[in-house]
């Protein structure tokens, strides 16, 4: 095999072993997934045993088991909270497959995928994270594009704001 021959199929499988690591990169994957909160289930036993009035006597045995749920008590009535979890892995500190924050302040969060375009910006409704609707996309990039003003007037602070591409 010649030289030339050698660095050209050295090339192509380079080439064959990078691509799909580009197409990853520029892809709209799902939508990111949100922390979940963990689930708590009490289960609780309780036994009566009554002693025998006579030798003849048998034992009586009672049990009872009580199983709540409190995730059944979630559902039914969800708890509103004021800020939600920011348990997102910080940017700083990602890695391949993360998924990362950019932002959160409890109200407003940016997540992503490590090192990918892959970016969603979410609102805490109060039980719930929630993706803000973007209003359009931009010409040169054709990533989601937002209005800036209409995003403040949801109570977004400017440091959140600042993060979205606007529309133009």
């Amino acid at each position: 095999m010649t030289t030339r021959s050698a660095t050209h199929t050295l090339s192509t499988l380079v080439c064959a072993a990078l691509l799909p690591l580009g197409l990853a990169a520029c892809t709209e994957d799902a939508p990111l997934p949100e922390p979940a909160p963990s689930p708590e289930t009490t289960t609780e036993t309780v036994s009566e045993e009554t002693e025998p009035e006579t030798d003849d006597s048998s034992t009586t045995v009672t049990v009872s088991e009580t199983e709540k749920s409190t995730d059944a008590a979630a559902a039914a009535e969800p708890a509103e909270s004021p800020t939600g979890p920011c348990e997102w892995t910080p940017a700083e500190e990602g890695d391949i497959g993360d998924t990362i924050s950019a932002y959160c302040d409890g109200q407003f969060a940016v997540i992503g995928k490590y090192r990918s375009d892959n970016v969603e910006y979410l609102h805490w409704d109060g039980n719930d994270w929630q993706p803000i609707e973007h209003d359009g996309r931009d010409p040169a990039s054709n990533f989601k594009c937002y209005d800036h003003d209409k995003v403040r007037e949801m109570g977004a602070p400017e440091e959140f704001v600042e993060k979205l591409t606007p529309c133009r």
